[in-house]
């Protein structure tokens, strides 16, 4: 698997990371998720800082940014902008989401941004442009709420996103049935073989919850479970998650042991 090194861990290694998402909305409640998270065992966190209109000033958010890194140590902080068009609930237009990013990469606190690959060309090159500057990661990301394209189309959203320059690439569709999971899953065994880059998958809603967890058996890096709040439907809790993983490792590993014999 291909793989991505932030704060001295490898995204993308053998195991799938988990991340868990923070999605208040005051910032005083933003910081208790934080502590509820920090007693998981997630190593990954998103702000979803579209979600907490509160820090969006340049003063807050850098006060904000710089409690958040206190409380989450070297733990890797992934910072979104999720536009209401992919699922979240940015709607200030393309300035503001630029500016809130460069404020965001000002901060110095964030290791990964990820940047919509619906925000254009030269939008999405300008971000990963300063955001390497900073030595910060980028995921291109692209969120389908309408459905599930077909396994053409998704394969070359995918490629899009690597040419764009995307550290990492991610994809997420809804589901109709059961044949759109298994699209999803099929199309993340297809770019695995061919990506330079880490690739996160996933299919959401409760049909979906099964790539959640099998993801990294078709090579999809990370995965994104609930600590504190959840972020898209069909998120499981962390627990649950975790649990599940260990199970699939451990087979993964007898199966191993016993070829070796």
């Amino acid at each position: 698997m291909k793989s991505f090194k932030v704060r001295g861990k490898q995204i993308g290694d053998e195991a799938v990371t988990i991340c868990a998402p923070l999605c208040a909305q005051k910032r005083f409640d933003l910081l208790s998720e934080t502590r509820r998270i920090v007693s998981s065992c997630a190593p990954m966190v998103e702000w979803r800082l579209d979600l907490c209109q509160e820090a969006w000033t340049e003063e807050t958010l850098q006060l904000t940014m710089t409690a958040l890194r206190e409380v989450l140590g070297e733990r890797i902080l992934l910072v979104t902008i999720r536009t209401v068009e992919e699922g979240g609930a940015f709607a200030a237009g393309s300035a503001r989401y630029q500016q809130l990013y460069r404020w965001v990469l000002a901060s110095g606190q964030a290791d990964l941004i990820d940047v919509e690959a619906s925000q254009g060309e030269s939008l999405v090159a300008s971000l990963i442009r300063e955001a390497h500057e900073r030595q910060v990661g980028v995921i291109v990301s692209s969120h389908d709420f309408a459905g599930t394209p077909s396994e053409a189309e998704m394969l070359a959203r995918l490629r899009q996103m690597q040419e764009a320059g995307g550290d990492l690439i991610k994809l997420a569709v809804m589901p109709r049935d059961a044949t759109d999971v298994l699209a999803l899953l099929s199309v993340t065994t297809l770019m695995h073989k061919e990506a330079k880059v880490p690739l996160i998958t996933m299919s959401m809603g409760a049909l979906g919850a099964i790539s959640r967890l099998s993801g990294e058996v078709f090579g999809s890096a990370v995965t994104f479970a609930s600590a504190a709040g959840s972020s898209a439907p069909g998120q499981l809790s962390i627990d649950l998650v975790a649990q599940t993983l260990s199970l699939l490792h451990e087979a993964l590993a007898q199966e191993k042991r016993e070829k070796s014999l």
